[in-house]
């Protein structure tokens, strides 16, 4: 069995990956599960835009509706279907919000 963090690119709604990323890191605290996981990152860019006449910067999603998540993908992670429970959750209450 490998037990080597990789990272895994997660397709979430556009609008909604902040949401999902501090949801999962929330219930990963919550069932404990802190050891399999590293980073759950939003990639982002800064980028200088001009508002009003001003320049500001501002930090645009590099690639909108996705994650990055480091974890290790093991049988526990994988039979107990804990990355599609959690998902499942976040993704379904960023269609009511």
């Amino acid at each position: 069995m490998d037990d080597k963090m990789q990272w895994f690119v997660v397709n979430v709604h556009t609008g909604c990956e902040d949401k999902v990323a501090r949801g999962m890191r929330e219930q990963i605290d919550k069932r404990r599960l802190n050891a399999y996981f590293g980073e759950i990152m939003v990639p982002t860019r800064e980028i200088t835009e001009i508002k009003g006449g001003k320049r500001v910067k501002v930090d645009k999603k590099f690639f909108p509706g996705y994650i990055v998540v480091q974890m290790i993908m093991n049988n526990e992670i994988n039979d107990s279907k804990t990355i599609s429970a959690i998902l499942t959750y976040y993704l379904k209450y960023c269609k009511k919000n």
